[in-house]
């Protein structure tokens, strides 16, 4: 499976949001997230190092919030992802917004992929986020495609680092029954110890780690 690099724009006042975002998309292992000034990209300054950026991604996430609605940055990157988007077949957008943000030329609801921050609770827009994604990857929202990466709740290794495995990710269809029936959680057992670690059904957070306390090696 080929590595999926996203780019997520943000503008200073949505950083925490950004960060959020972030490590909930690292969890499955061939989703690679960076903010912008995070992006393993060449140039001659901050604005065309971010450019080459948009052009290098597979998916772009813009932060398009009432805090940020009037940023500069954003913005641009927004414009010149729509000018890519008309080159390359392979470029995706999502864009992150609360319903009651007017927008202006650029950013069509009707056009673009909206997920609004505001209409649901904050798991459930994290998952939002997660199932887009998967459907911008082939077959990414059937099972035994994407896997999760695991850090293990029990066990660590001699640098006392918890150990990590993967793990296929179940369908979104399967999601959907599972969560339609009240299930909160997937487990996940550890090749090395055989721990059960159980991750949250919709933002993939490997709720055992918060619960259990890790045996040192």
């Amino acid at each position: 499976m080929s590595e999926f690099k996203i780019l997520i724009v943000n503008s200073l006042q949505d950083e925490a949001l950004a960060v959020d975002i972030k490590n909930t998309i690292e969890h499955v292992s061939e989703f690679k997230p960076y903010q912008a000034h995070q992006y393993p990209t060449k140039g001659a300054n901050s604005r065309e190092k971010i450019l080459n950026a948009i052009e290098d991604c597979h998916t772009m996430i813009s932060l398009l919030t009432n805090k940020a609605s009037s940023d500069q940055l954003v913005n641009q990157c927004l414009g010149y992802a729509f000018k890519i988007k008309r080159l390359r077949d392979d470029f995706n957008t999502v864009t992150i917004s609360e319903s009651d943000l007017k927008l202006n030329g650029l950013v069509n609801r009707e056009n673009e992929e909206f997920i609004f921050m505001d209409k649901v609770s904050h798991e459930i827009f994290l998952h939002k986020i997660l199932w887009s994604l998967r459907k911008k990857v082939p077959n990414g929202l059937n099972s035994n495609v994407l896997k999760l990466k695991i850090k293990c709740c029990n066990c660590r290794d001699l640098k006392g680092i918890p150990n990590e495995f993967y793990g296929f990710i179940s369908s979104q269809n399967d999601i959907n029954r599972a969560y339609s029936g009240g299930k909160k959680s997937l487990s996940y057992f550890c090749p090395f110890c055989g721990a059960s670690n159980e991750i949250n059904i919709l933002t993939f957070d490997n709720l055992s780690l918060k619960i259990q306390t890790p045996i040192t090696a």
